[in-house]
C-alpha cells in the first residue's frame, strides 16, 4: 500500500529591498548629524554594512541601517553603498555624502559661509577681483579669506578692518 502527502514551503524571507531617506546629503564638521534613516520596503534585514568606512564621527546603526553622529573631519563628495542581508541574499541602496569644513566654527560649511575666517570682512573681497587667485597679503601660504591676520602685523584682521568690513 502507499501512501502520499504534500509539503508546502512558505518563504516569508525575501531578499530585502529598502531605501535611505535622503541620497546627496551634506554636512559640516562639528555639526550634529541629521539621522539619515533606512526605509525597508520588502524582506527583513538582518544586519546593515556600508562602504567605504563612513567619515570620522558618523556610525552607522548595523540593525535599523539608519546612519548618525557628529563628523569631525572634511570630507569630499563620495558615493557610498549600504547593504542589508538576510537568509536569502543582499539588498544594496546607494547615497553621496559631503561633510564640508568649518574654518571659523560658524556652523555654516566654508563652500557656502561668506565671511570663511569670521573675521568681518567678506571673502568676495579678500579673494580680489580674481577668485581662482586670491590674495595672500603676507605670502605665508593663507589666502587673505582663511587668515585671521592677513599683513602677519599682530593685529587680527578683525580689529584693522574698521567699522565696515565691506570697505576695509
Amino acid at each position: 500500500f502507499e501512501k502520499a502527502f504534500a509539503v508546502t514551503v512558505t518563504n516569508d524571507i525575501e531578499i530585502p529591498l529598502f531605501s535611505m531617506s535622503q541620497n546627496n546629503i551634506t554636512g559640516v564638521v562639528a555639526m550634529p548629524f541629521s539621522t539619515i534613516e533606512v526605509s525597508q520596503i520588502n524582506g527583513t534585514v538582518r544586519t546593515f554594512s556600508i562602504s567605504p568606512a563612513l567619515p570620522l564621527g558618523l556610525a552607522l546603526n548595523t540593525t535599523t541601517g539608519s546612519i548618525s553622529g557628529t563628523p569631525i573631519q572634511a570630507s569630499a563628495s563620495t558615493l557610498y553603498t549600504i547593504s542589508g542581508s538576510n537568509s536569502d541574499g543582499i539588498g544594496t541602496a546607494s547615497f553621496t555624502l559631503f561633510i564640508d569644513g568649518d574654518l571659523d566654527g560658524d556652523g555654516i560649511g566654508d563652500t557656502t559661509d561668506l565671511d570663511t575666517d569670521n573675521d568681518g570682512i567678506p571673502d568676495a573681497i579678500e579673494k580680489g577681483a580674481n577668485g581662482t587667485t586670491p590674495i595672500d597679503t603676507d605670502n605665508d601660504g593663507t589666502p587673505d579669506y582663511r587668515d585671521l591676520d592677513s599683513d602677519n602685523d599682530g593685529i587680527s584682521d578683525a580689529i584693522e578692518k574698521g567699522p565696515n568690513g565691506a570697505n576695509p
